[in-house]
């Protein structure tokens, strides 16, 4: 693709806003960090190629990117504790370190929560630690297989419990009651996580 195009895929603002970088003034310089931490490659033939990690984290929407459509995140809250009894669902399309702190805040609105009444207060407090819930899903989000192209990342929510899954596999994270591009993942991450996937893999080359 030509390097106009990848502003197009890349929420490149999301990425030096992480790493309290400046964005640059010059869609040159901003080439440079992509090409620099793996998030995009320059080919032969002058064109460019967006990586896996690089769709994975930024990508302004999962679905431009075949090979990762099914990894959006999946939020399924059901009514009680049955599972056919779905009460809100949502798909988030974003990379998932584009679009993180706007799913945390989504799954927080949902978690079970009890109201703590103070003498002129009232606070909601939520059955599982917000930090708790925060870690499980980004390590359940980063650890999955990407080479397992029909599965996808799923938040299940229940009156008694809060679960991380992937379609039709049996791994699972649940909650129960109470060198350079290592080093980007971890800044963007925030966070001490690992890609278990070939990050130099290409996806587009338009």
């Amino acid at each position: 693709m030509h390097k106009d195009e990848i502003f197009q895929y890349l929420d490149f603002t999301c990425y030096f806003d992480l790493q309290n970088i400046p964005v640059p003034s010059n869609q040159d310089s901003i080439i440079h960090y992509l090409i620099e931490d793996g998030i995009i490659l320059k080919q032969d033939n002058g064109f460019y190629a967006i990586t896996n990690m690089g769709a994975i984290l930024f990508a302004k929407s999962l679905l431009s990117f075949d090979r990762l459509s099914r990894k959006a995140l999946r939020i399924i809250q059901y009514d009680g504790n049955n599972k056919l009894l779905i009460k809100k669902e949502s798909t988030e399309n974003t990379g998932y370190a584009a679009g993180f702190e706007g799913i945390m805040k989504y799954i927080d609105a949902l978690l079970p929560s009890e109201e703590i009444i103070g003498e002129a207060t009232r606070n909601k407090k939520n059955i599982y630690p917000i930090v708790a819930v925060r870690e499980t899903i980004a390590n359940a989000l980063i650890h999955q297989d990407l080479s397992v192209s029909g599965t996808g990342p799923i938040v299940e929510i229940f009156d008694n419990g809060t679960g991380m899954s992937y379609e039709d596999l049996a791994e699972k994270y649940v909650l129960i009651g109470k060198n350079k591009r290592e080093k980007v993942i971890r800044q963007t991450y925030h966070r001490g996580l690992q890609i278990h996937f070939d990050p130099r893999a290409y996806l587009h080359t338009l």
